[in-house]
């Protein structure tokens, strides 16, 4: 037994003085560390913060925040936890100092050269240089990576380069996006900017040979900012060896151009490649500038294209804007006819569109620098050789320079726009970015292709899930595009309440509404005199117009107890009953009488207010009776209704106000919080009155005009209103409802009910509030208000003679 101890010890001999090297090893460079990351050293005025882990620092974070959508929580955290001016951290295996705020970009970009210099991390020359040139430094290769853009992207060269992006954006939306229902944004977006990258940079246009190209750029995308550790399997390993595989393609391709200039002799460069050889670059220098190029140009162009998209879908009255600015400039070319220059020049509200885009979903989170040598800024020193970052996420949703900083508004870039150094996109001073104005003209292009392509038929709703800012890693954004050239983006992840854009609130579940609206169709009551009512008055605004109206949509809500008072009414000659229940549509079919007994042709459509499958300027009335107050999106609907009326077309609807069922409000109120100690909602939002006339306005309608009438339903109890509610379809379908109402709690609201509003007759009221709508579409006939300070008569005139009633 001894013996085998004692070989067992003798076998481990030549390792264990490996092993005791490795410990004292990691034990000084521990020490060292502490000691570097300490403020007692040579340099104790630093940036406050921490660099997080040995080697790796805080890259992790960093690396996760982005892509969980939010590296602007990065910089917030630290700004509020150290400095807002400038703070400490460890990126990519460097120290580095965080420069945030308008004041920290303007000292970058005007120190360039004298305390900066450009500096490109390891991990990036690493994955995309040929190794002969890694050691190269950032401010050698930068300086000749610019050398060669301001020729190529000068206003001169776009006049050529303009009409290919509209081409190209046309055949793409042609070939990828309009022959299907559904298509993935994001993944199309790259697939355009790629091929037109290649066309530009190299004049490739083969797609199979684009294709060879794009999937190893892909991979070596992904690994540029990534944890900088080369070992099988990681990003940065895949990113590394896709880097050589593209400058493999790349000198391949880069030797064949050559043969080819000295086989034709030209003098005349066709590409950026040409012109590069021409000046006598080796094929290596050309393959690590090209690189440059694409990862500058075709990931974050593709980037600002995807959330462009979602942003303008979202907000319809934007959409509305930009798409009269691009039919202005359709309207001025000759059919068929590309694309200028000085076209996309005209689109000045496209540009602050997608400027408002960029600040809300920057395609680039900002830029390096290295420190030449030792400076102060705000207080702090930043030694030689200290790397810097510059960051968008320090100004764009900084309150201190936009004011709600979450709200979308175009609007801020009008005029003169945003305060300098508050909205740097594009970066500043002698380092920014040339390609500012090519990338003006590729959005312009792709919103003026898409926007003419689908004008009249766009659809607003959306929940798009975009690359940056879901949940979920696996989940892929999409866009859903739907019959008839009609657009949306949806998110199909049921399971992830997640939404993307934080201004689109769901608050009610549609599918759970067309639900309860199937069951309403079987409890219809014959002889609602509330429903009958509110129908009848807003049916009889028709009697005061003197206009007629052949074509009729009617939109939901009470279908049944419309149809029949249209009869005789507005000289109408085909009607469209649409509903997002077949039921209902069903049942309301089969209670009209004999169709060879009226004059009116009568059509059935299941369709969603939200998505109004209607084409453009195609009926002359719109009619809702009490439908639009559950969809979620009630300006976009409005809108929507706006778009489909021809011009001069009316739009009628009536909508639950907020002092609907008050009393019901209360009873639940004080029965949850005696039997349950807190509440949940039981009734749904609706809207105010003082609402409506905005609703209105925004939407674009001409003459708006909103009143108001308060019913009071009286029934024998409680649970004959919740039945009446029912038969209408008007229970509750909020989102984030409780699933369980408690027996007790039922019973005492019941109780509370009765006690505090029953009348002397024993029976309880119920109050309804309607709100009316009225608007027109804009028209050439209508009356228009005179201009401002025109008046003739003052209003003090006018109180003297008839104000005191004489």
């Amino acid at each position: 037994m001894k013996l085998a101890a004692m070989d067992a010890i003798d076998s481990l001999m030549p390792y264990l003085l490996h092993l005791v090297v490795l410990y004292v090893s990691v034990v000084v460079i521990y020490l060292l560390y502490k000691y570097k990351s300490s403020d007692g050293g040579a340099t104790p005025n630093l940036p406050p913060g921490r660099k997080g882990l040995p080697y790796i620092g805080e890259t992790l974070d960093y690396v996760l925040a982005s892509r969980w959508g939010t590296p602007e929580k990065f910089i917030t955290d630290r700004t509020t936890k150290y400095s807002p001016d400038v703070f400490r951290t460890s990126l990519l295996g460097e120290d580095m100092a965080i420069f945030c705020g308008a004041a920290g970009n303007k000292f970058l970009f005007s120190g360039q050269n004298k305390y900066v210099t450009s500096w490109w991390p390891d991990s990036i020359k690493k994955a995309l240089m040929d190794p002969a040139s890694v050691d190269n430094s950032s401010k050698e290769e930068s300086t000749k990576l610019r050398a060669y853009l301001p020729p190529f992207l000068k206003p001169e060269s776009l006049q050529h380069y303009i009409p290919v992006m509209d081409i190209m954006a046309k055949e793409h939306l042609d070939q990828h996006w309009f022959p299907y229902n559904e298509v993935q944004v994001f993944p199309l977006s790259k697939k355009y900017t790629f091929a037109l990258a290649c066309r530009l940079f190299m004049s490739v246009t083969d797609p199979e040979e684009i294709e060879n190209f794009a999937k190893p750029f892909a991979l070596a995308t992904a690994g540029l900012i990534s944890v900088p550790i080369d070992l099988p399997g990681t990003t940065f390993n895949r990113a590394v060896k896709a880097g050589r595989q593209i400058r493999q393609q790349l000198l391949a391709l880069i030797t064949k151009k050559k043969n080819e200039l000295l086989e034709k002799r030209k003098t005349v460069a066709s590409d950026l490649v040409d012109s590069m050889l021409m000046d006598g670059m080796t094929e290596v220098e050309i393959g690590n500038k090209i690189v440059g190029f694409f990862i500058a140009s075709h990931d974050t162009t593709s980037t600002a294209i995807t959330f462009l998209v979602s942003y303008l879908s979202d907000h319809p009255d934007v959409y509305n804007r930009v798409l009269e600015e691009q039919m202005e400039v359709v309207r001025s070319k000759e059919g068929g006819e590309a694309l200028r220059w000085e076209d996309i020049q005209k689109m000045k509200y496209t540009w602050c569109v997608a400027c408002e885009v960029m600040r809300l979903a920057p395609p680039a989170n900002g830029s390096f620098r290295e420190a030449i040598s030792d400076f102060t800024y705000a207080g702090y020193t930043i030694p030689k050789g200290w790397k810097a970052f510059w960051t968008v996420h320090s100004t764009n949703k900084n309150p201190k320079y936009f004011s709600d900083p979450e709200r979308f508004d175009p609007s801020r870039f009008e005029g003169d726009g945003p305060a300098p150094y508050t909205f740097v996109p594009f970066g500043g001073g002698p380092r920014m970015c040339p390609g500012k104005d090519s990338a003006l003209g590729l959005l312009s292009a792709c919103v003026s292709r898409q926007s003419q392509k689908m004008r009249g038929s766009l659809f607003y709703q959306t929940s798009c899930t975009l690359w940056r800012r879901q949940r979920n890693p696996k989940a892929k954004p999409h866009c859903r595009i739907l019959p008839s050239a009609s657009f949306s983006t949806a998110d199909h992840d049921e399971g992830d309440a997640f939404q993307s854009n934080p201004s689109k609130v769901k608050i009610f579940d549609r599918h759970l509404k067309r639900k309860q609206r199937d069951r309403a169709a079987w409890l219809l009551r014959p002889n609602d005199s509330f429903v009958h009512a509110v129908a009848e008055n807003l049916v009889d605004r028709l009697e005061d117009c003197k206009k007629t109206f052949p074509t009729a949509l009617c939109l939901g809500g009470s279908l049944q107890a419309v149809r029949p008072m249209l009869q005789g009414r507005g000289a109408i000659e085909k009607i469209i009953m649409m509903d997002t229940s077949h039921d209902m549509l069903k049942v309301c079919k089969s209670s009209q009488p004999d169709s060879s007994n009226e004059n009116i042709e009568t059509s059935y459509v299941v369709g969603d207010e939200e998505f109004l499958p209607i084409k453009g300027s195609s009926v002359d009335l719109i009619i809702s009776c009490l439908g639009l107050h559950w969809t979620n999106d009630l300006p976009g609907a409005m809108i929507q209704c706006k778009l489909a009326l021809k011009p001069d077309g009316l739009f009628l609807a009536a909508i639950l106000g907020g002092e609907t069922l008050k009393e019901l409000r209360i009873a639940c109120t004080v029965a949850q919080m005696e039997r349950e100690g807190g509440i949940s909602p039981r009734v749904s939002p609706l809207a105010q009155v003082r609402d409506a006339g905005n609703l209105l306005t925004r939407a674009g309608f001409a003459l708006p005009g909103v009143d108001v009438d308060e019913y009071v339903v009286r029934y024998k109890s409680a649970l004959d209103l919740i039945e009446h509610l029912r038969a209408m379809g008007e229970t509750n379908a909020l989102l984030q409802r409780s699933n369980i109402l408690k027996r007790e709690t039922a019973l005492a609201t019941a109780a509370i009910y009765d006690s505090m509003f029953a009348a002397e007759d024993g029976t309880i009221p119920a109050t309804f509030q309607v709100i009316y709508m009225t608007g027109w579409r804009e028209h050439s006939s209508q009356q228009k208000a005179k201009r401002r300070g025109s008046a003739t008569i003052s209003f003090t005139d006018i109180q003297k003679q008839f104000g005191n009633g004489t």
